[in-house]
């Protein structure tokens, strides 16, 4: 039988956010100044937790977070060494950091918004860069196609500044033909200038219409801005 809420109005339900790998299932009781929640782990298992340790990034996991780096120290791959410490290693390490460690600063852009690494990454540096490859110069990752997600063999990729700053959460992301671009990315695929192919879209034109039509072919219409 759920417990239901305190009706304190300074009380924030956390149920359904999650915390690393912890979705919040439902509150379970209020105890000595503490909230407590049931969660259930993407492991597989259930656990409780506070709510002071969910939101300070104290309890991540039920547990096998810690079970699986422990049996990930084991594997000496070579790569972390002060005098060996590669690239990739050290990207490796600062996904993990900027999702898991609140006290950094970039923690509210990442795991502050849910932002986690896949199990398989997490537990281990090898099976990280046996996905990912080594780094080629001037890339860094990037999370592609889906810049909210997390980091993942399916949604990570080696990219260029200029690709990351395209990939940007800002950016409108458009599916035509069965891929996806920003605005400037199929401004230059479709040949249409940009700020023409933003007013058109911004009109209610259709994707293919505003890719495809030329300007010159274009009927003048005083209510579409081009």
């Amino acid at each position: 039988m759920k417990t239901k809420p305190p009706t304190d109005p300074r009380f924030i339900d956390l149920t359904g956010k999650t915390f690393g790998r912890l979705k919040v299932l439902s509150f379970i009781e209020s105890r000595k100044g503490q909230k407590y929640w049931a969660c259930k782990c993407t492991c597989g298992k259930l656990t409780r937790a506070s709510g002071g340790a969910l939101n300070e990034g104290r309890m991540k996991s039920c547990g096998c977070y810690k079970e699986e780096y422990a049996k990930y120290s084991k594997i000496t791959h070579g790569e972390s060494g002060k005098d060996t410490r590669t690239r990739e290693y050290a990207i490796w390490a600062g996904i993990i950091t900027r999702c898991e460690n609140p006290k950094t600063s970039k923690y509210h852009r990442y795991g502050g918004r849910g932002i986690s690494v896949c199990p398989e990454w997490r537990a281990s540096f090898s099976a990280f860069l046996k996905d990912m490859g080594r780094c080629p110069k001037d890339h860094s990752i990037d999370r592609f196609p889906n810049p909210d997600g997390n980091y993942e063999k399916s949604n990570c990729r080696w990219a260029t500044i200029f690709q990351q700053a395209n990939n940007r959460c800002s950016n409108r992301h458009i599916l035509f033909n069965g891929e996806y671009h920003t605005i400037a990315e199929w401004s230059r695929i479709a040949g249409v200038n940009q700020l023409t192919l933003g007013g058109r879209l911004r009109a209610g034109w259709g994707i293919e219409r505003a890719l495809t039509e030329q300007i010159n072919s274009t009927k003048r219409n005083k209510n579409v801005k081009l």
